[in-house]
């Protein structure tokens, strides 16, 4: 569901991106970070605190991993269902247009 959203996972755990009914929430298990002083913390998918475009997670942390839930899918199958999700991008939003990020809901 990430396929042409631009940015980083570190920002997409954040601040819980999603696309197309699908959200980060609902994939991720797992996350690790530094924090301030240098100690690494796990936080769970609950220790995340997710709501619609946000997240409870302690200011000041670096994500360096996640660990996300997915599921087994033919390579061909998720190729067509990144394609159907950049084609219905394209015909439903102004991709070749100069805007100031998203104005998407």
């Amino acid at each position: 569901f990430y396929h042409g959203i631009p940015g980083a996972v570190g920002g997409a755990l954040r601040m819980n991106a999603g696309a197309n009914g699908v959200e980060t929430r609902e994939r991720v298990v797992e996350v690790r970070a530094l924090d301030r002083k240098g100690n690494v913390q796990t936080l769970s998918n609950a220790e995340m605190g997710y709501a619609y475009r946000h997240s409870a997670a302690p200011t000041g942390l670096i994500f360096t991993s996640a660990v996300f839930e997915g599921f087994a899918e033919g390579k061909a199958a998720i190729k067509a269902a990144m394609e159907a999700v950049q084609n219905h991008r394209e015909t439903v939003q102004p991709i070749r247009e100069k805007t100031g990020g998203s104005t998407f809901k």
